[in-house]
C-alpha cells in the first residue's frame, strides 16, 4: 500500500486520528521515528496497538537536548533502555547508535521520482545558487553558511543564497532543483534528509561527516566513499565552496558523481531490502506489561478506539474508580458532540464534515484535560 500524501497529526486538530487508528490496527509493523511510544499522542495511546506486531524505534538524536529520553542519556541510563524487550532500535546515522543493539538503517529517498531527478539542461554559466533547507536553522549552521556566503559575495563572485524555510515539502523540492551547490549541516556529524534530497538531484552537497558515519556509508557503498563533500570547519567550507564556484567543470563532474553513487548504491530496492532484513530479525511484540513504563501502565486515562461504519467515530473511555467525579463531565461532552452532529444534518448552512470532526475532537481533548486534573 502506498500513499501520495502524509497524514499530518496535531494534538489539537483530531480530524485524521481515525485514519491513523485504522492503519495502526491493520499494520504488521509499526516503526516509530523519534517518538516515544510510551507516550500517548493526542487521542492515540500507542500501547493499545503493539500486541502481535513487530516494533521498531528510530531513537536517533537522543544525545541532543530536548529529544526523546535525553534526560536518560544525561544520566547514563539510556543504553540499556530496551534490554529484554522485543523492540528493535534503529538509527539512520552510525554516530547515533545510542541504544543497546541498535542497527543502522539507510535513509530512504525515492531517487527515481521525477521530483528527485536532476534538472535537465541546468546551466552552470552565470549566477550560481547555493542553497540550504534546514529543518531547524539554529542547529544546522545556517548562520555560518551566511557568513561564508557574504565573504565569497564580497569577492564579486556571481552567486545567490537560497535558505528555504516555512514552505511545503513540494515547494522545497521544486526550489532545490534550481540549486547548483547544497549545504546540509556541520552540527550533527552526519548528513540529514535534506542532504540526500540534493544528492539525488545531482547537486554537489557539503556536509560534515564524523568517523562513524563516514565508515558506515563507505561500507554501504562497497568501499567507495559517500558522494558528499566532507568539511570539518568553517575554513574548509569556505575553501570547498570557492573551488566549486571557480571551477565549473569540477562542479559539473561532482554533480554527476553524486547522482551516480546513489543510483549504484542507494536506490530504493536495496534500501528496502536492508529494512526488510531488520524487520525479519525483529521478534513479535507480545509482552506489553513487561515493556512499558510504570507511569504509562497506571495512567489515569486509558483510551481505546473503534469506528462506526459511517465516517463518524466512537471513543470508548476506561476511567478508573478514583475518577468518578469526571464521569458527569464526560457524559455531558458526549451529549454535546452528538447534538452538534445532529444539528448539522438539519442546518441550512452545512458545515464541512472535517470542521465538525475537528470541533468534536477538540471538545474531547478539553474533556481529557479536565479528567486528568480531577
Amino acid at each position: 500500500m502506498q500513499f501520495e500524501t502524509d497524514i499530518v497529526l496535531s494534538k489539537y486538530d483530531h480530524s485524521f486520528f481515525y485514519e491513523v487508528d485504522r492503519l495502526a490496527k491493520e499494520a504488521d509493523v509499526l516503526w516509530f521515528h523519534m517518538w516515544d511510544f510510551n507516550k500517548p499522542f493526542g487521542l492515540i495511546n500507542w500501547r493499545h496497538y503493539l500486541e502481535g506486531k513487530k516494533i521498531l524505534f528510530n531513537g536517533q538524536s537522543a544525545h541532543e537536548p530536548g529529544k526523546v529520553r535525553h534526560h536518560l542519556y544525561e544520566q547514563g541510563k539510556l543504553y540499556n533502555y530496551y534490554e529484554d524487550t522485543p523492540v528493535q532500535p534503529v538509527s539512520f546515522h552510525a554516530n547515533e547508535l545510542v541504544y543497546k543493539d541498535t542497527k543502522w538503517a539507510p535513509i530512504y529517498k525515492p531517487i527515481h521520482d521525477e521530483k528527485y531527478l536532476p534538472k535537465k539542461n541546468k546551466t552552470l554559466d552565470g549566477t550560481l545558487i547555493i542553497g540550504q533547507s534546514p529543518s531547524t536553522p539554529f542547529s544546522k549552521n545556517t548562520d555560518m553558511l551566511i557568513e561564508v556566503f557574504n565573504i565569497l559575495k564580497n569577492k564579486s563572485y556571481a552567486i545567490e543564497l537560497d535558505i528555504i524555510k516555512n514552505v511545503s515539502h513540494q515547494e522545497v523540492l521544486r526550489r532545490k532543483r534550481e540549486w547548483h551547490i547544497a549545504f546540509d549541516n556541520m552540527h550533527q556529524d552526519h548528513e540529514g534528509s535534506s542532504g540526500w534530497e540534493s544528492a539525488s538531484m545531482g547537486i554537489p552537497t557539503i556536509v560534515k561527516l564524523g568517523k562513524e558515519e563516514l565508515e558506515a556509508l563507505t561500507e554501504w557503498g562497497g568501499g567507495n566513499p559517500p558522494p558528499f563533500i566532507n568539511v570539518q570547519n568553517e575554513g574548509e567550507l569556505l575553501r570547498e565552496l570557492e573551488k566549486l564556484i571557480i571551477d565549473r567543470g569540477l562542479l559539473k563532474n561532482k554533480g554527476i558523481e553524486t547522482r551516480e553513487w546513489l543510483e549504484k548504491y542507494h536506490y530504493e530496492e536495496r534500501i528496502f531490502n536492508r529494512w526488510m532484513e531488520i524487520i525479519e530479525e525483529t521478534p513479535v511484540f507480545n509482552n506489553i506489561r513487561a515493556t512499558f513504563d510504570e507511569h504509562v501502565l497506571n495512567s489515569p486515562l486509558d483510551l481505546k478506539w473503534s469506528t462506526y461504519k459511517t465516517r463518524y467515530h466512537k471513543v470508548i473511555w476506561n476511567i478508573p474508580q478514583e475518577k468518578q467525579i469526571g464521569r458527569l463531565t464526560f457524559l455531558v461532552s458526549v451529549f454535546l458532540i452528538g447534538m452538534v452532529r445532529k444539528l448539522r444534518r438539519f442546518s441550512i448552512m452545512k458545515l464541512p464534515l472535517r470542521a465538525v470532526d475537528s470541533f468534536c475532537w477538540r471538545t474531547m481533548n478539553i474533556v481529557e484535560k479536565i479528567l486528568r486534573t480531577k
